[in-house]
């Protein structure tokens, strides 16, 4: 191998690996999620994140205009649910509907009519 390839291929072996064992870390161990919610039902969600902070930054970051509620999860699935009167209810749970079902929950006593508008899994 000339050195020139060698170089080549170090650099790429940089480049690759940390994104690689980033992935491996999401998949194994802890994988964030967050769902973020704003006026006039905007909202917004992450999933597979290495951190708790990636995630809701990728929320907020996906959601049109400004979500100030934002609730985050790791191996699971969130979801936010909103009732035609502003009533809202966050939860998470093992699975989407499991999510979904509690966040419903959580919105009746205060929202009319609570649905599901954002629910995400990580990993999906």
């Amino acid at each position: 191998m000339t050195k020139n390839a060698l170089t080549l291929a170090l650099v790429l072996c940089a480049t690759v690996l940390p994104g690689a064992a980033q992935a491996e870390d999401c998949l194994y161990q802890r994988c964030y999620g967050a769902v973020a919610l704003g006026p006039n039902k905007a909202w917004g969600y992450a999933y597979n994140q290495i951190s708790k902070q990636a995630a809701i930054k990728v929320a907020q970051r996906n959601c049109p205009g400004t979500c100030g509620v934002v609730e985050s999860f790791y191996n699971s699935c969130g979801a936010f649910a909103v009732g035609d009167n502003g009533g809202w209810g966050y939860a998470n749970g093992a699975t989407r509907s499991e999510a979904e079902s509690a966040a419903i929950d959580y919105c009746a006593p205060t929202g009319v009519n609570c649905q599901p508008i954002v629910s995400i899994c990580s990993p999906p």
